[in-house]
């Protein structure tokens, strides 16, 4: 039937089929393409490969339910569970450090994006078409998101705020300071200082962490062993099969 319409001597000739017939054809057609350089980004099949791999996490982490149960990992949860204060406390701190660094970066070198460069500029000024080092770390927010998370360990490029061929030395300055400034505040001062803070709660938490782990053993215990109830769709399964039976 659908041959006969020889729509596969040009992709227009499609439309010509009916909508019910549209539809079988784009269903065959999407089941038999398994190559997923051309499928769309939120694809049913990529998002559920993405949500299942986030309930993988989350399902190993329910392991850690039981691990006040064991004496050994039961107390150095107790004491992790209790470091999480400071840990909030820090986060808040470093993100507004880490967001004022980000747009100061990215205000400075926005304007050298490919795309603002060429709807300005009335000659090319980067011949070859290659991209500035400040372009690819800093010309775009998640450019500079990237360039500036990833220095927090080590893996960024120090020369990302260089222009090429630009003269303009003052805004390369500046972009250094910036830049500098930001890897002396985050990783020699702000990560030392969760360290200390988390060693010092640590030892203040780890002379009653016995006392803490006991109790958090008992409750899971007491978790186990009292009568539970069900919710109200299982009471309604079990209602239901008694009326039956």
């Amino acid at each position: 039937m659908l041959a006969g319409l020889e729509f596969q001597d040009s992709l227009g000739h499609i439309f010509n089929l009916t909508a019910s017939q549209q539809y079988h054809v784009y269903q065959t057609i999407y089941w038999l393409n398994s190559d997923r350089f051309y499928w769309v980004s939120f694809d049913p099949v990529n998002v559920a490969e993405g949500l299942f791999a986030i309930a993988n996490i989350f399902s190993f982490s329910r392991i850690c339910f039981l691990l006040p149960a064991i004496q050994h990992l039961g107390p150095l949860q107790i004491s992790l569970g209790r470091m999480m204060s400071d840990i909030g406390k820090f986060i808040i701190i470093f993100l507004i450090i880490f967001s004022g660094f980000m747009f100061g970066l990215n205000n400075l070198f926005w304007y050298y994006s490919k795309t603002v460069r060429g709807r300005v500029e009335i000659v090319e000024h980067n011949p070859g078409g290659t991209e500035l080092p400040a372009e690819t770390f800093f010309g775009t927010m998640g450019g500079t998101f990237k360039t500036v998370f990833w220095s927090l360990f080590g893996l960024s490029e120090k020369d990302g705020v260089s222009l090429g061929n630009y003269d303009n030395r003052f805004t390369e300055l500046i972009g250094y300071l910036i830049y500098g400034t930001f890897n002396i505040a985050s990783v020699i001062v702000l990560l030392n200082m969760l360290i200390a803070m988390m060693s010092k709660s640590y030892e203040t938490i780890e002379e009653h962490a016995d006392v803490e782990w006991k109790f958090a053993r008992s409750k899971l215990y007491m978790e186990y062993i009292q009568e539970g109830e069900l919710d109200s769709l299982k009471k309604m399964i079990v209602y239901l099969y008694s009326d039956v039976y």
